[in-house]
């Protein structure tokens, strides 16, 4: 069975702001994160680390 079939979605997207996601910006990303059922996570440089958390 393919993620489809199985119900699962799966999304890539860029964040575009030159100075980054910064402290206010990320708190509102995790704040939004929060609300879905779902693994987010994010990724720079080959870093990879949870949607759900600023630290």
């Amino acid at each position: 069975m393919n993620a489809a079939a199985a119900g699962l979605v799966s999304r890539e997207l860029a964040i575009c702001n030159k100075r980054g996601l910064h402290a206010r910006a990320a708190a509102r990303f995790v704040q939004t994160a929060e609300r879905f059922d779902a693994e987010i996570t994010v990724t720079k440089d080959g870093n990879t680390v949870g949607g759900t958390s600023i630290m």
